[in-house]
């Protein structure tokens, strides 16, 4: 058998050679998009799009003593890398997914061998993980666009239903300087 390489977190590699198979059964992936929504007086709401939620994977894994690992040992390394709130670089199918937190492990202990899981079924659920902060200056302009009320496409101020503030009117006669009198 041909050593077939489908992946990583971190340096725990997905793999299937003649020595060992580490691998996973079931995988999902799941994007997402964030709105929000500003309310109109007798209509429907109006949508804004303000960005993307991390990614976030899931992975069904059994890890079988028989193919050449140690189930017990496998878990206590993942759960140690969950536990450590590093990222870790993500590659799937040949590409780089980018770094990722583990959020999640669910264990199942299937068949247990003297008092030794012979194997577990994990599910493992993976989350994208973005280290850069906005700097100083995207900051500053986020912060003049929201005191102009521009808070996105259309801001407030152009929202449908919304009408253009009024303007004060000073209510005190305009007086002449050189005669005193009213205007």
């Amino acid at each position: 058998m041909n050593d077939t390489g489908l992946g990583s977190i971190g340096d725990v590699t997905f793999e299937t050679s003649n020595m060992m198979i580490r691998t996973f059964q079931q995988f999902t992936s799941s994007r997402s998009a964030k709105y929000t929504d500003h309310d109109v007086i007798n209509q429907k709401p109006v949508s804004e799009f303000t960005g993307l939620e991390l990614d976030e994977k899931e992975f069904e894994i059994t890890l079988d003593g028989s193919l050449g690992l140690d189930p017990q040992e496998e878990v206590t390394k993942l759960r140690e890398m969950q536990e450590s709130g590093e990222p870790y670089r993500v590659i799937l199918f040949g590409e780089i997914c980018g770094d990722y937190t583990i959020r999640s492990i669910e264990e199942e202990y299937r068949h247990t061998l003297c008092n030794r899981p012979l194997i577990i079924k994990l599910t493992l659920t993976i989350k994208e993980y973005i280290s850069t902060v906005p700097s100083e200056a995207q900051m500053k302009m986020r912060q003049e666009e929201l005191k102009r009320g521009d808070t996105g496409k259309g801001g407030p101020k152009r929202l449908p239903g919304s009408v253009e503030p009024r303007q004060e009117r000073n209510m005190e006669p305009a007086i002449d300087p050189v005669n005193r009198m009213p205007l």
